[in-house]
């Protein structure tokens, strides 16, 4: 198991203890495996540690380039990269700022 995959588990463990749907679970998990398909491919990270807020930037720019862009997919990525170190508040900002 790679450092992404037990980062990503752990995310969810975390979720499912705060009752969300299997369809939010779901999206999440998704959504956070793409962000760590594509951050290994594109930027060789195979550790969260190593992931900063310019990587999540491009995986957005990316995504809207393809039409694949949502908020939520940004801020699900956003959680959980900084999840504990980013307040969910400036989250959102970010979020909303990316979606313009």
């Amino acid at each position: 198991m790679t450092n992404f995959e037990f980062q990503i588990d752990n995310f969810m463990l975390y979720c499912s203890s705060k009752n969300l749907s299997k369809k939010t679970l779901a999206s999440y998990e998704q959504a956070l495996k793409l962000f760590a398909f594509y951050a290994q491919k594109e930027f060789d990270i195979v550790e969260v540690e190593r992931v900063q807020t310019a990587h999540v930037r491009h995986y957005i720019k990316y995504l809207r380039e393809r039409g694949k862009y949502t908020v939520s997919v940004a801020l699900t990525v956003l959680a959980w990269t900084y999840s504990g170190t980013v307040s969910s508040t400036t989250a959102m900002q970010w979020g909303t700022s990316w979606n313009g």
